[in-house]
């Protein structure tokens, strides 16, 4: 019973320490935008978009789900440290985005063990984590196009270049998954769709 208290008083500390700087961080924070959103809003959004996507291609498919949810609740744990970076500068060269990488990589080490273990679960090394992986960042790739979208709606032009860049993104995602793979294939509608709603909101 005593190792169970100390194991649920360390687990208290992780989940109310510092992982509540989520609620802190602004994505979007070097752009002029309307409406702010958190990385805390966003982790939600994610996580319902890839539940969403999960079961509409996988309808019959429910042994994943937790894998996914996880996934998507922590993909971008680390930016209540980090801070968030704006896609256009974070892959603006591999040189760049390597050393982001490795550092955000330190930064996990150093956490909490409780947070590490669920950083740990999106290590698989198989077929099904590929799919997580992959549809985690068609959710991910959703929740923008959702906010990028309102933002256009708003009349907010401030945003030009960067919703042009992602509809250039989503068509570069669409052309590079792997038809011949049914689950990736149908990523790679997902992002299509999303490229030509885009497209037709910019016009």
């Amino acid at each position: 019973m005593e190792n169970s208290s100390q194991k649920l008083q360390s687990m208290f500390s992780a989940a109310t320490g510092d992982v509540r700087r989520l609620d802190d961080v602004i994505r979007f924070s070097s752009i002029p935008v309307v409406v702010h959103e958190l990385v805390s809003t966003h982790q939600y959004w994610v996580g319902l978009y890839a539940a969403l996507i999960h079961s509409s291609i996988r309808p019959d498919d429910s042994h994943l789900l937790g894998r996914i949810m996880v996934k998507a609740a922590t993909h971008d744990l680390i930016e209540g440290w980090t801070g968030d970076f704006v896609r256009t500068f974070k892959y603006s060269s591999e040189k760049l985005r390597s050393a982001i990488s490795e550092a955000e990589d330190d930064l996990i080490a150093s956490l909490p063990e409780e947070l590490r273990n669920l950083y740990s679960q999106g290590e698989e090394n198989d077929e099904d984590q590929a799919y997580v992986d992959a549809l985690v960042k068609a959710a991910d790739f959703m929740a923008l196009h959702q906010y990028m979208t309102r933002e256009w709606m708003r009349g907010n032009r401030s945003i030009q270049v960067f919703f042009d860049r992602m509809i250039s993104d989503l068509r570069k995602m669409q052309q590079s998954l792997d038809g011949r793979i049914p689950c990736m294939a149908s990523l790679a509608v997902l992002y299509g769709i999303m490229a030509d709603e885009a497209r037709n909101v910019r016009i």
